[in-house]
């Protein structure tokens, strides 16, 4: 048996996962040894992205493989800091960490969880996805399981990954509660699938930013005993 607790999250724009590290430059070449920097970090078990900033560009990391040491050598994360200066050719600078809270719970990051890939519609507004791709839009509102455009996962793929993700949280968690923090599309889908509904009924449920719900897992039967609470925003106005 475990519990499953997630929480729907809107990430800002620049929001830090575990480290951020500054490597100041333009220089053209940088961006394709940054390519190369994050596959030698991820074949290491690292979970690792980098992108554009003002005057340079900032490297995401997480799943640090020897976090448990680092908190009393923290030579280490010294060390980490001259594999990045190494592989990358740049000064490094870390700018943020995230801590594991007062509980002292670890906190992983796995790309099962992460949100549906857009494709050619990242960055773009609703307006403009209307516009621009009428027919993949009016399918992703009316039939979500057979809209497919390029560059975009589709809700099968997506539903695959979350279900192998949430398949090793249950194994590597039996009898325990997780907090799973995930976004919109993929917290969907998981709620679906343990209501033994279809990827079609996508728009039928609700999630709201930072609301809670709670699945309870044993090998014969799923319960979903909230969805989207919203009781720890009672005393703020909810739009």
């Amino acid at each position: 048996m475990g519990r499953l607790v997630g929480a729907t999250e809107q990430v800002p724009p620049g929001r830090p996962d575990l480290g951020v590290d500054v490597l100041p430059g333009t220089d053209p070449g940088l961006s394709q040894r940054l390519d190369q920097t994050v596959a030698c970090l991820n074949q290491q078990g690292y979970v690792a992205r980098w992108e554009s900033a003002e005057g340079g560009y900032l490297l995401h990391t997480c799943n640090c493989p020897y976090e448990g040491l680092a908190e009393g050598n923290p030579e280490l994360c010294q060390m980490d800091a001259f594999m990045l200066q190494s592989l990358s050719g740049n000064p490094v600078e870390q700018t943020a960490k995230l801590q594991a809270g007062p509980q002292g719970l670890p906190v992983r990051v796995s790309q099962a969880f992460k949100e549906m890939g857009f494709g050619d519609w990242e960055g773009l507004t609703r307006d403009e996805v209307r516009e621009r791709f009428p027919d993949a839009h009016r399918a992703w509102a009316e039939t979500p399981n057979e809209a497919a455009w390029p560059g975009a996962e589709t809700l099968g793929v997506v539903r695959a990954r979350a279900l192998a993700g949430l398949e090793a949280l249950r194994e590597a968690h039996q009898g325990q509660t997780v907090c799973l923090v995930s976004h919109g599309i993929t917290s969907r889908i998981l709620i679906l699938e343990a209501l033994g509904l279809g990827l079609d009924r996508l728009w039928s449920l609700q999630l709201s930013s930072t609301g809670i719900s709670e699945l309870e897992f044993r090998d014969d039967w799923t319960t979903l005993h909230r969805m989207n609470s919203l009781i720890h925003l009672a005393d703020r106005a909810i739009v």
